[in-house]
């Protein structure tokens, strides 16, 4: 999943058709129940550790 957190990732739904599920609840569902965290928690939470602090 990493490589999904760029800020041109890929929408989930994507994702989970890709990974052969047939519709963006069944993978949220699934991926929650496996990590504890939704898939939109999961990315925010990896573009947050790899964004640079803002220089002010």
């Amino acid at each position: 999943m990493s490589r999904c957190s760029s800020k041109r990732a890929l929408p989930v739904h994507v994702i989970g058709a890709r990974w052969g599920f047939p519709n963006e609840a069944h993978f949220n569902r699934t991926f929650s129940a496996a990590f504890d965290i939704s898939p939109a928690a999961y990315r925010r939470r990896l573009e947050e550790r790899h964004d640079p602090p803002a220089e002010g």
